[in-house]
């Protein structure tokens, strides 16, 4: 089974929108999921931009590596920056 993206899902969300025989009650549920999803991708795409800055402050010198929060520590050690993030 294939995993699913983001994209997938939008597209999917738009495919149903343009169905011309939804019933009335049907577009309204619609429009209610599309919403919600819109307003979760927001969030995330949020969340990506704070990590892209993170790192930019890190690779421009801005932040030191000794200077990383607890929170991306983990994340900066996985892509092997650092030794020992504490």
């Amino acid at each position: 089974m294939s995993k699913l993206t983001f994209n997938d899902h939008l597209d999917d969300m738009m495919e149903r929108l343009m169905n011309e025989d939804l019933s009335s009650d049907q577009l309204e549920l619609e429009l209610k999921r599309s919403k919600a999803l819109c307003q979760i991708a927001d969030k995330k795409i949020e969340d990506k931009k704070v990590a892209l800055e993170f790192v930019q402050a890190i690779s421009s010198g801005e932040i030191s590596e000794k200077m990383i929060p607890v929170v991306f520590a983990d994340d900066y050690k996985r892509v092997g920056k650092i030794e020992n993030a504490e």
